[in-house]
């Protein structure tokens, strides 16, 4: 190292194995008025990866380097085919047919979906049959509530228009 440098400040810190640190500055700012004062800069600290060759020395400079191989990572993949979560059923069921029940058939079809995407096979075959189960009550009920109001509107309509007939005559 030169002088040169040395007498405006600059210190070089020694060479270390493949690394070279940033000089550092101490010293005096230059003076433009009495504000000025005095200031040393703090030391700045690098750290830099350890890396061990297979030999168990420091690499040099310019020398390959290889990483450990990656571990294969095994996903288990499911046996059967999901089950059916009859979710657009359960959604005709309550628009159409009996609707407390096919809230119910709803939330179990979304069980269904959510359990089999954790891995719980068994708890989503358990809710894809409730929710078949909860389908197919509330059609029969909403098939009988149809049935029943067809009724009634033809009870209320035949008496009418048999007293709508005399009356004309």
């Amino acid at each position: 190292m030169d002088k040169g440098a040395e007498s405006q400040g600059y210190s070089q810190q020694p060479e270390q194995q493949g690394y070279n640190k940033p000089p550092t500055y101490t010293g005096e700012l230059p003076t433009a008025g009495p504000s000025y004062q005095h200031y040393e800069y703090p030391q700045q600290h690098y750290e830099y990866p350890q890396v061990v060759t297979q030999t168990g020395q420091h690499p040099q400079y310019g020398q390959n380097v290889h990483a450990a191989p990656l571990q294969p990572m095994v996903i288990q993949e499911p046996q059967d085919p999901p089950p059916s979560d009859y979710l657009a059923l359960s959604i005709f069921t309550t628009i159409l047919c009996f609707w407390p029940l096919g809230i119910a058939a709803i939330v179990f079809s979304v069980k269904t979906r959510n359990s089999f995407q954790r891995g719980e096979y068994e708890k989503a075959r358990i809710s894809s049959s409730n929710a078949k189960i909860f389908n197919i009550i509330s059609i029969a009920v909403g098939i009988f509530l149809w049935v029943i109001v067809l009724i009634a509107q033809l009870a209320w309509i035949i008496p009418l228009a048999f007293l709508l007939s005399i009356v004309r005559n």
